[in-house]
């Protein structure tokens, strides 16, 4: 009998112990602190600021149902918009005879490289470069870049070799076909539901190419002399950049401030060679020009609605995110499923609180990338953190996994800025010697209307 009481007591203690061990692993590893009502009217970001209310992260199917679908949304929206204001049939086009024009020829140098620079400019005297030029201009004054967006990358050329067999750019594979370039095929995406992570963005290195060329371009014409064409080819380019990036998500963004710092070295370029060609109306012209994309700040509702995007196909179906999900991105072979379409507020607090520090996070993100920098006095990394109290493991795990080197995106755009300022100093400096007769000494003593502002 009292042995009986014993193995009873122990058992008893046994079950405790393990009720114990599951309460403390529940609560250290899977609970996760509820929003409270602020924090749930802060969960959804302004999405707007992405999409402009031309289209939306939720896609209205056929039966008036809303799934969250924004890659199928944004491509509805695309195909709304007249083919004559999309930039990208031009671009693409104008890209691949390029490559085969230039030859593999690196464009974007400048003259100090002399050997190359002989040779890009015999290029960009013939006839085919000014109309390659020309159908650019065109096409860069046109609203939108225009790609739709497919799962995977696109092809790229070398030469006239291409990578992969195929292409899910239906404009791409027409220009393909075009310039004779063999062993392709049209692959339709039968995914209904593409994962943002997974979507391939062609356009900005295309866009990146444009830049080059036309930096070599604008080089060639201010050498013979012709500043006006200088001037509007550095402005065509820089103002491309507002179209670069469709998705507003941080690689977007930072193609477009690459083509902005390019824009501006080849102003200073200018500046340092030959300073008396320009009038004072081509300066006002490139002070404009860079004032006008001299306050470029991060954008974090683009980054976010990617990492929305990502939650949403690592949850159950009750919205909570589960084990499996975060194992499989920590092994680097994470399977995206069709994400859930419940709505945000309806979601498990594990998934809710994981997307609140990332907006959060993006949040500061941006705060960082003013210049000057202003202390806050924590940091994005910080800020996880700080936050883990809050967080599951699983939801913690993703965030570390997920959350790129913002640290560094954000220092890139204060460089814009304060590069930007610095130009606009020297050009007010030139601006004040054809004024006065002289390079000033000093900023202070630049007239105080030639200052930026």
């Amino acid at each position: 009998m009292v042995m009986k009481k014993v193995i009873l007591f122990v058992s008893l203690c046994i079950v405790l112990m393990l009720v114990g061990v599951g309460l403390w692993a529940y609560f250290a590893f899977l609970y996760t602190k509820p929003l409270s009502k602020s924090e749930l009217a802060q969960l959804t970001p302004d999405w707007s600021v992405v999409t402009h209310g031309n289209w939306s992260p939720w896609f209205t199917e056929a039966d008036g149902s809303q799934t969250w679908n924004p890659a199928a949304s944004f491509n509805a929206w695309l195909a709304t918009v007249p083919e004559e204001d999309k930039a990208w049939p031009v671009l693409v086009d104008v890209q691949y005879a390029g490559y085969e024009l230039y030859n593999n020829l690196e464009v974007g140098k400048f003259p100090e490289d002399v050997e190359d620079w002989q040779s890009m400019v015999a290029l960009c005297a013939l006839d085919e470069s000014k109309e390659m030029i020309d159908r650019l201009k065109e096409a860069l004054g046109r609203p939108v870049i225009g790609a739709m967006l497919y799962e995977g990358t696109i092809p790229a050329p070398n030469g006239r070799n291409i990578d992969t067999n195929y292409t899910r750019d239906p404009v791409e594979f027409a220009v393909l076909e075009k310039h004779g370039i063999e062993d392709i095929e049209f692959v339709e995406s039968t995914n209904p539901n593409i994962n943002l992570i997974g979507v391939g963005l062609p356009t900005l290195g295309k866009q990146r190419w444009m830049a080059n060329l036309f930096r070599t371009y604008a080089i060639y014409e201010f050498e013979r002399g012709h500043v006006d064409e200088f001037v509007e080819l550095v402005t065509i380019s820089m103002d491309s950049a507002d179209i670069a990036p469709a998705l507003n998500t941080l690689i977007g963004q930072l193609v477009a401030i690459a083509i902005e710092q390019q824009g501006n070295t080849t102003v200073q370029w200018a500046l340092e060679h030959s300073p008396e060609q320009f009038s004072d109306q081509h300066l006002l012209q490139l002070d404009q020009l860079i004032a006008r994309h001299q306050n470029r700040t991060l954008l974090w509702q683009g980054e976010a609605m990617s990492f929305h995007d990502s939650i949403r196909r690592m949850v159950n179906d009750r919205g909570a995110l589960v084990p499996g999900g975060a194992r499989s991105l920590q092994g680097g072979g994470a399977s995206f499923e069709l994400p859930t379409s419940l709505p945000d507020k309806q979601l498990h607090a594990s998934s809710q609180r994981t997307l609140l520090v990332y907006n959060k996070m993006l949040e500061q993100a941006q705060v960082e990338s003013i210049y000057p920098l202003l202390s806050t006095g924590t940091n994005m990394n910080q800020a996880l953190v700080q936050a883990k109290k809050d967080l599951n493991a699983i939801g913690y795990l993703f965030l570390d996994i997920l959350t790129p080197a913002t640290s560094s995106a954000s220092q890139r755009f204060r460089l814009l800025q304060q590069e930007s300022i610095e130009i606009r100093l020297t050009i007010a400096a030139h601006r004040h010697a054809l004024r006065h007769g002289e390079i000033p000494a000093s900023n202070e003593e630049i007239d105080q209307d030639l200052l930026p502002d």
